[in-house]
């Protein structure tokens, strides 16, 4: 082998085994939720690959992420959802810094995501609606819905940011590998 070809194989050799690595800690970090995100998406009624791949969407299972403005946690839970669901629970002293609790968020976080596919159920396909909502809030979804005629995919086009658009491909995308694939088990 000519000694370019050596160096472009090496190169490709490394660059495989560093891919590998990576999703090798991609796993574990799922993993390393995996009760929590099971416990959570039973109380709440979820499927826990939708849990899972929100987490995985919002934080990259980063427990101590922070967001832009001030989401929080796996979930990137926003105080002001923190605090309401602290308040269903009857919680009377709630931190945001409680946030940062694997534990906490993942319920937090999960509660708010039952919440917004409860809202949609009357949609034939409630998950890009709940998700729309999950990222951009429930007012943008509300209009994003409006003239949709309740075609899930027509909603999707109505979604004015991109970003939002993407975030819903994204985490459909990684929910229908995780139980298509059931990496975990």
């Amino acid at each position: 082998m000519p000694k370019v070809g050596k160096v472009v194989f090496a190169a490709l050799v490394i660059s495989a085994m560093l891919l590998g690595a990576y999703s090798f800690y991609r796993i574990q970090q799922r993993q390393q939720y995996g009760i929590l995100i099971e416990a959570a998406a039973e109380e709440y009624g979820v499927d826990p690959a939708l849990v899972a791949a929100v987490a995985w969407r919002e934080s990259k299972f980063r427990a101590h992420a922070v967001g832009g403005v001030g989401e929080l946690g796996l979930m990137q839970v926003s105080p002001v959802v923190g605090q309401e669901w602290a308040a269903q629970h009857h919680q009377e002293t709630f931190d945001p810094e409680q946030l940062l609790d694997p534990s906490v968020n993942l319920r937090a976080g999960t509660w708010y995501l039952a919440r917004a596919i409860e809202h949609w159920s009357d949609r034939p396909d409630p998950l890009p609606y709940a998700l729309a909502q999950y990222n951009a809030g429930r007012t943008h979804a509300l209009r994003w819905a409006r003239a949709d005629g309740s075609d899930a995919a027509q909603f999707v086009q109505n979604v004015s940011y991109p970003s939002t658009r993407a975030y819903i491909r994204d985490v459909l995308m990684r929910y229908r590998g995780y139980v298509v694939d059931q990496p975990d088990e």
